[in-house]
């Protein structure tokens, strides 16, 4: 199965050269990771102010957050080069008697707790089912790969 890709307006392309998202569907929603760093070289707290101003600006109106974990493990799955290393995701690990950290994405596409820094900062923007398909009325996902394997 092939990834589902989608050009800058949310619509599903073929053409790698168009493709700004992947998506990723999960809990419901549509989570389209956006492929490129909107930053570099950032502290987890840089990293949210970064995203928030970027998200306001770009994505007015509609949800946007750091990439889920398994959204950036599809992006990179049977991929040569990875796509999505070094960066902060807005998944958590739970720490008996201690605070959630946040899980992130290490240089060789390994899930690990947050270091101090991130390479790069990536953004996800959450779409409902019925606003992605009112962009892509004709599209049948069965025929994509949308969720990690595992």
């Amino acid at each position: 199965m092939k990834k589902c890709y989608v050009d800058r307006n949310f619509r599903v392309t073929g053409n790698l050269y168009e493709a700004r998202g992947l998506l990723h569907q999960a809990n419901g929603k549509m989570e389209i990771l956006i492929l490129k760093p909107i930053g570099h070289d950032k502290t987890l707290s840089e990293a949210w102010v970064l995203m928030m101003d970027w998200g306001r600006r770009m994505y007015t109106g509609k949800s946007f957050n750091f990439p889920s974990v398994n959204a950036c493990l599809l992006a990179n799955y049977l991929e040569r080069e990875l796509p999505i290393v070094s960066c902060y995701t807005c998944s958590k690990s739970r720490n008996r008697g201690k605070e959630d950290t946040y899980r992130a994405i290490d240089e060789h596409g390994k899930v690990i707790i947050a270091p101090e820094q991130a390479e790069n900062v990536y953004i996800a923007v959450t779409l409902l089912h019925d606003v992605f398909y009112h962009i892509n009325p004709w599209l049948d996902l069965r025929s994509y790969q949308t969720k990690f394997p595992f």
